[in-house]
């Protein structure tokens, strides 16, 4: 027997596509284009937050492909899926994408940093999935790492009483 991927019984993935959204967004940009750039922004932060909302059950009543991401985002923060920093940070994302889409000045860097910020979001969330089911993604850290205390190779040679 299989077990399903979803969050409960029934339930229908969609995607979302906010990833080729923030791809389009970043060529925009690139191209110098900051209205397309703004307006790509804001739709791929739409989509994700529908997404999540979706997928952790926490939609807005009426909610459909139009609702705004502030009224998402709100609902996430609602149900306790967000925290005040995520929140935050989302909402001057969404606040950088509305004001590039309606023209008002915005400093180049903070779109792309938005961007870059978005994509981390995606990338960080697990849906719904526990962490310790996504912690094989996570780089292993060992002893190798770390190169402080080891007199073998030279590398500390910079310190105050090393022979």
């Amino acid at each position: 027997m299989v077990a399903l991927a979803v969050p409960r019984f029934g339930f229908v993935v969609e995607p979302n596509l906010a990833r080729p959204f923030l791809y389009r967004a970043y060529d925009a940009l690139q191209a110098g284009n900051l209205l397309e750039a703004g307006v790509l922004l804001r739709e791929a932060v739409r989509r994700q937050l529908y997404a999540e909302c979706s997928w952790k059950g926490c939609l807005p009543e009426g909610a459909s492909e139009r609702t705004p991401p502030r009224c998402l985002l709100a609902a996430l923060r609602k149900a306790g899926f967000v925290d005040e920093c995520g929140y935050q940070i989302a909402r001057s994302i969404i606040a950088t994408g509305n004001a590039a889409a309606h023209c008002r000045r915005v400093n180049v860097h903070d779109l792309r940093g938005c961007i870059a910020l978005w994509h981390g979001s995606i990338d960080n969330d697990p849906c719904g999935e526990p962490r310790e089911r996504v912690e094989h993604c996570l780089p292993a850290v060992n002893d190798y790492l770390g190169d402080d205390d080891d007199d073998d190779d030279g590398s500390d040679w910079w310190k105050a009483g090393a022979a």
